[in-house]
Order: C-alpha cells, then sequence, then structure tokens
C-alpha cells in the first residue's frame, strides 16, 4: 500500500481510510453518499420537496403580479 500511496502521490494513511471506508461501504464510500438512516433519507426527500414547492409558489407568486399590472394598465 505504501508503494500505491507514492504512486498516486498521496499519504499513506489517506489510503489506508480509503481503503477501510471502502470496506466498510463498498461503492458508496467513493461517490460521498454513505447509507443513511430511513428518517434521514425521508428528510432529504422533504426538504428536496420543500425546495421545489416554494419554487413554484414564487412563480406564481409572480404570474399573478404580473397578471394584476397588466390589469391596471
Amino acid at each position: 500500500m505504501k508503494a500505491i500511496a507514492e504512486d498516486l502521490g498521496i499519504n499513506y494513511w489517506v489510503l489506508v481510510q480509503w481503503k477501510k471506508e471502502y470496506e466498510e461501504f463498498g461503492e458508496a464510500a467513493f461517490i460521498g453518499k454513505k447509507p443513511i438512516s430511513s428518517e434521514q433519507e425521508e428528510l432529504r426527500k422533504l426538504k428536496k420537496e420543500l425546495e421545489t414547492v416554494k419554487m413554484e409558489r414564487d412563480t406564481l407568486k409572480k404570474v399573478i403580479e404580473h397578471s394584476m399590472d397588466q390589469r391596471n394598465t
């Protein structure tokens, strides 16, 4: 592993940590997505949905404002 770390130009202990993470999380260790609990997953989905709803709300507000402006002119 020391030779591999040298070939990659990284610290030996970084490679050791990566190996440990791979053994624990498999491919998920390299994409930044460690396994999370169902509650964390639900929270992530709800936050994403909330952001979408906020964008839709803001768009509708702008449409209504534009429509009101058109009526007043």
